[in-house]
């Protein structure tokens, strides 16, 4: 019992202590990136992410590209109420679902974190280089 209160103390004492990992990007410079800033970066545009995936933004709401295992996958994206990207995507593989998307200002770098936690860094290279349709 007495073994049981320690841990328990010792777990309270260390939680206020452990960041999110967007608490994290904050302290490094980062800020959000929401609502039409978000389609300025994103839209027309190509995002290739660490992660080795390619996802072309089409001004008419269609996403499509190549997942890190090389299949083509397509979808739908539109920003939500809350300012995020929400893709629906046509793939059974891909979870759809809204992600956050964060901005270093000094370095350019664009970072998103899934509502699972999954994150990647993004790489948008203007246009469709790869000429996804």
């Amino acid at each position: 019992m007495n073994r049981h209160f320690l841990f328990l103390l010792a777990v309270a004492l260390l939680l206020p202590g452990c960041k999110t990992f967007e608490q994290g990007l904050m302290e490094q410079g980062y800020r959000r990136l929401q609502g039409e800033e978000l389609i300025r970066t994103f839209v027309g545009n190509t995002d290739y992410t660490s992660s080795g995936e390619y996802w072309y933004y089409r001004e008419d709401g269609k996403i499509s590209g190549t997942s890190k295992s090389g299949r083509s996958i397509d979808g739908k994206w539109k920003v939500n109420e809350g300012g995020t990207i929400c893709i629906d995507w046509n793939d059974q593989y891909l979870p759809s679902g809204c992600s956050k998307y964060f901005v270093n200002d000094e370095t350019g770098e664009v970072v998103w974190l899934e509502p699972d936690g999954q994150n990647s860094r993004a790489n948008i290279q203007p246009g469709n280089p790869r000429n996804f349709r």
